[in-house]
């Protein structure tokens, strides 16, 4: 069963979870054939965009689930971007930068507008989607790096909530994001101790960076941090949410958590379809505190109403779209 259809329960008909359209398409490395899909959930908010993962054990339902999270983000951020996500199945090892430019030409050549993201991965190719894609003028804008300060700075501000404003504390980092060290650098300027965790580390916070369903109903006993933040997306099952809320644990939900990355995602496709740089670093810093804030100020209003948090999220989001459409 789909995660998100967990949280929405019988909020919305099943129609919600089907994705505009799924494509699946052959990707040749040099001794193997692997398989290439792309979802493409929904436009109704700006293009299609999202990242393109790198693995061999990526099931549809968890796509589609990531297509619907973003989704849900965009909505809440007021971002005017559609939700997709793709995924090269096949182990990361095996001839990786020819199946990533068969991937990227493939949509280029045969997919509407669709803005192609590096994700889990795929995150240390940046300069290999800009080289593809730069032999297409008009399909270059369609390539955005993640942005490693815009993601860590939207965590940080996130946890400034949830910790009070007190950074004199421990901070785990769980995971292999290539942004850890952006954000262990920009935690320890704020005066955290910060290292890299394991589940059952003891901390104030762990911050997950990387990885899907990471945290479920069988493990979670194993969590001894007081806040954790769910900085990948789907790192945390449902079930697995409920339970530690149930213990007190304070969890940073991935729409909420993930909102740097987003944010700064969109700025620079704004750069991109402008051809200079409206949103420079400074400027990108400011607007980051300004649309996180504002966002968090609405949600905390509407969680006064119903304690969820994750509830809270997606319905506040369906409420937005069901009044602007």
């Amino acid at each position: 069963m789909l995660e998100t259809k967990k949280i929405l329960q019988n909020n919305v008909n099943d129609s919600f979870f089907i994705p505009n359209k799924i494509l699946t398409f052959k990707i040749r490395g040099n001794n193997n054939v692997y398989k290439g899909i792309r979802v493409q959930y929904s436009r109704i908010l700006g293009p299609y965009a999202g990242g393109v993962i790198f693995s061999e054990e990526m099931d549809l339902d968890t796509l589609i689930d990531l297509t619907i999270i973003s989704f849900i983000r965009n909505t809440l951020f007021n971002l005017p971007l559609g939700s997709s996500i793709g995924c090269i199945c096949a182990p990361r090892s095996q001839d990786k930068k020819i199946l990533i430019s068969q991937y990227i030409n493939y949509v280029r050549n045969n997919i509407d507008e669709d803005i192609l993201i590096p994700d889990e991965g795929t995150e240390d190719m940046s300069e290999l989607f800009y080289e593809i894609a730069n032999i297409d003028e008009k399909y270059i804008t369609n390539i955005i790096y993640t942005d490693y300060l815009s993601y860590s700075i939207g965590i940080a501000i996130l946890l400034k909530f949830a910790l009070k404003g007190n950074f004199n504390v421990k901070i785990g980092i769980l995971g292999s994001n290539p942004a850890n060290t952006t954000l262990f650098s920009l935690l320890e300027s704020l005066g955290s101790e910060v290292f890299s965790a394991n589940l059952n580390s003891k901390c104030d916070a762990l911050i997950i960076t990387s990885g899907k369903k990471i945290v479920n109903s069988f493990n979670q006993d194993k969590i001894e941090a007081k806040i954790v933040v769910e900085g990948s997306d789907l790192a945390i099952t449902y079930d697995g949410y409920k339970k530690l809320r149930n213990r007190g644990i304070i969890v940073v939900p991935d729409v909420l958590a993930n909102s740097g990355k987003a944010i700064g995602i969109y700025l620079k496709w704004v750069n991109n379809r402008i051809g200079k740089v409206m949103f420079n670093e400074e400027e990108t810093i400011r607007f980051l505190y300004e649309k996180i804030n504002r966002t968090l100020r609405e949600i905390i209003n509407e969680n006064k109403k119903l304690d969820e948090l994750k509830e809270t999220l997606f319905l506040t989001a369906l409420s937005k779209i069901s009044h602007t459409y």
